[in-house]
């Protein structure tokens, strides 16, 4: 293990949320979190000093009255501890994600997705996970029948498995980082047998040119997601819609209007904090 940068940051309470957001946008490699009296005190560890100068001008800007700094930390099993400071997340209603060693409380007819935390950008912590899962399960209610879906950038698999539970009679996650795999594979088979799901490594050319899907997702940031565009429109299948998010607000009314350019139309869209999704279709 390398030594770590760590970047603590004394914030408001109910700005939690968008500091984690900022913490793993910028390669937070583990948290840790604690009261201080009518503040919180987030502890993230990046490996790169430039990564945790970012994190750290962005939540500075961001959020008022925050205060941060950075420090060099000898090397530790910063996985381990993030691991001990995991909750069980709700991203929809009964929709549950945790680790299988960490079951959530459930009630009837609650759904338990189980996410091994390997930090991968999809535990359910992160908004753009909820406001795609959000999306996604709207647009399945009008889906039609044995409707299919690519997740592009699928990370830990998790809007993968959403859509099994969404109705999806074919879910394939294409991951271009092979770091990804051993957590995809354990993923795969910590959730339910015979679900629709399968993963691939590799770009979406690792798919057959005959594959067309009644549903895409990206949650990818803007420069490693709007590229995508072109491909997407090639895989989706007439009246298909394109899930994305990965956007933050103010990137919005360029998005919007680049896709246009492109020929998408806007259908729909949600935000949470900062983070923007949109839902749209091939005009």
């Amino acid at each position: 293990m390398k030594d770590s940068y760590c970047l603590n940051c004394r914030i408001p309470g109910e700005y939690k949320e968008i500091a984690l957001g900022l913490f793993y946008t910028f390669g937070m490699q583990g948290c840790q979190e604690e009261t201080v009296g009518e503040k919180i005190l987030l502890t993230g560890y990046f490996e790169t000093e430039a990564c945790a100068e970012e994190a750290e001008k962005k939540i500075i800007e961001s959020i008022p009255g925050a205060a941060a700094d950075i420090r060099l930390v000898e090397q530790r099993d910063w996985n381990a501890a993030w691991r001990d400071s995991m909750q069980p997340v709700l991203i929809a209603e009964k929709v549950w994600v945790s680790p299988e060693w960490l079951k959530p409380t459930l009630q009837k007819d609650d759904y338990w997705i189980k996410i091994e935390p390997k930090m991968a950008f999809g535990t359910g912590h992160h908004e753009t996970t909820r406001l795609c899962t959000g999306a996604l399960l709207a647009v399945a209610v009008s889906a039609r029948r044995n409707p299919t879906l690519l997740d592009i950038g699928a990370g830990s698999g998790i809007l993968c498995f959403v859509a099994d539970y969404a109705g999806y009679a074919t879910v394939i996650g294409v991951e271009v980082d092979p770091d990804c795999a051993p957590n995809l594979a354990e993923n795969l088979h910590d959730n339910p047998p015979d679900s629709s799901v399968s993963f691939s490594i590799g770009t979406v050319a690792c798919l057959k040119q005959e594959a067309l899907f009644d549903t895409i997702v990206m949650n990818m940031l803007r420069n490693h997601s709007e590229p995508l565009l072109a491909s997407c429109s090639n895989l989706l299948k007439p009246e298909g819609q394109l899930i994305w998010s990965g956007i933050l607000c103010d990137e919005k009314e360029s998005v919007v209007t680049n896709a246009a350019d492109e020929g998408w139309m806007l259908l729909d869209e949600t935000t949470e904090n900062e983070w923007w999704c949109g839902v749209f279709r091939k005009q």
